[in-house]
């Protein structure tokens, strides 16, 4: 009967410290919302005919009725919810500081707050985000 008590007490204790430990593991969040990161602006303003983002103290953020849509190129394009139509795009290229490309890349980064950003990946030198508007004309807007 000692002998049995004593196998029960540690498969108890045993099944606690397993429980503790799936508790405390799925208490971890899954998922979590990135932070936005600041760069640096390479414009005083956007375009006049940049549609749907606004620039503001180094962050790019969405206007409200707009949302980011990931491509498979890796381009992100700026389109509106209401009625569809895409209204720009975004991409994220390696550089070094006189424009040439770098070595490694750069990936767009978004979160649920409507801000856009780049990730320096594997990048060696600068990562600069890109817009191209509907009509073609591309701009470097900010370098991180």
């Amino acid at each position: 009967m000692r002998r049995f008590r004593k196998n029960f007490v540690v498969v108890i204790v045993g099944i606690s410290v397993l429980s503790f430990a799936a508790c405390e593991n799925s208490s971890t969040p899954v998922g979590t919302t990135p932070t936005p990161k600041q760069g640096v602006a390479l414009v005083d303003k956007l375009s006049d005919d940049e549609e749907g983002v606004i620039l503001e103290d180094g962050y790019l953020k969405l206007k409200p009725g707009y949302k980011f849509e990931e491509q498979k190129d890796g381009t992100v394009t700026v389109a509106r919810m209401a009625g569809g139509g895409t209204v720009g795009s975004k991409k994220c290229e390696c550089e070094d500081d006189l424009g040439n490309e770098g070595r490694g890349t750069c990936n767009f980064k978004k979160d649920d707050g409507g801000f856009g950003w780049c990730d320096s990946g594997t990048c060696n030198k600068s990562c600069v985000m890109w817009t191209r508007l509907p009509d073609g004309a591309t701009s470097r807007i900010l370098k991180y």
